[in-house]
């Protein structure tokens, strides 16, 4: 199993995620990124799909994720996967989320993966707590 993976993102984003991913895991196969650019609009970026959709191998599904919900690059994702059996679509797309992704892909059904996206996305979004790190110095000056 090798579910296929699909970035898209305004600008460069995607690119810039993938080489962090990259940097951090080592290169992944049966990935591929799109860009939506300025002057490019829905129409335009659903043709852009279909042509790195030929790069890939979707016989174990396609996992595509997308910066913003609602935006372009999910809207033009939406058209693709109502057109494609196995196409499962995640917004709000972030590095913990494809580090996640790239290490359970191989291992964990599409349905699942999409499900581990969204959670992986939503915890790895944290505030850092000033009271915890206040508190902690005061157990350390008490050491």
């Amino acid at each position: 199993m090798n579910t296929a993976v699909l970035i898209c993102t305004h600008g460069k984003a995607g690119v810039e995620m993938l080489r962090s991913v990259k940097m951090i895991m080592g290169p992944s196969d049966n990935v591929r990124v799109l860009d939506f650019l300025p002057g490019e609009n829905t129409d335009s970026l659903v043709e852009k799909y279909k042509k790195e959709l030929e790069a890939l191998d979707t016989s174990d599904g396609l996992l595509i994720l997308v910066d913003l919900f609602g935006g372009s690059p999910f809207n033009a994702g939406a058209r693709i996967a109502m057109e494609l059996p196995d196409t499962e679509l995640v917004a709000g797309v972030n590095i913990p989320m494809l580090l996640e992704i790239m290490a359970q892909r191989s291992l964990t059904p599409l349905a699942e993966l999409a499900r581990l996206a969204v959670e992986t996305g939503k915890m790895s979004v944290q505030l850092f707590d000033q009271a915890l790190k206040k508190k902690d110095e005061v157990e350390e000056d008490e050491l």
